[in-house]
């Protein structure tokens, strides 16, 4: 029994004196932690809060240019979806429209039978125009 508290004793030294070492160790960690946020400081010429400050305004102003960027995008895909929407919506308008005129083309001039050939080459001019999309020439 005596044995076994002299070797607990000698077990709770040798945990004591690690502890020590251990502490020590950290102790001289600190220290150059220190060391080097000092180096740190006087090479960049500026504190742990002004470094903070900086990086934020940069990740900041590089989030506000993709965000711009991003904006930028929807707004050009809007335009080209509205500019496409808005050539279909003429083009709807000129092909119904141009048998509207058509039809009305051929009852005027049916009343004067010498314009029938020149009125069925527009008639016909207009027609393709409006199956082809383009306005009539």
């Amino acid at each position: 029994m005596a044995q076994d508290n002299q070797d607990l004793i000698q077990l709770e030294k040798k945990l004591l004196d690690r502890e020590e070492k251990l502490e020590e160790e950290n102790k001289k960690l600190q220290e150059l932690k220190e060391k080097y946020q000092e180096k740190l400081e006087k090479v960049s010429g500026l504190t742990p809060e002004q470094a903070k400050k900086e990086l934020f305004d940069q990740v900041e102003l590089n989030e506000a240019k993709a965000v711009a960027k991003i904006i930028k995008e929807r707004e050009d895909e809007a335009k080209a979806t509205a500019d496409k929407k808005a050539q279909e919506i003429l083009m709807d308008s000129m092909r119904f429209g141009a048998v509207n005129y058509i039809a009305n083309i051929q009852f005027q001039l049916s009343k004067s039978p010498t314009k029938i050939l020149k009125a069925a080459s527009l008639v016909k001019k207009v027609a393709i125009s409006a199956l082809l999309n383009k306005p009539p020439e």
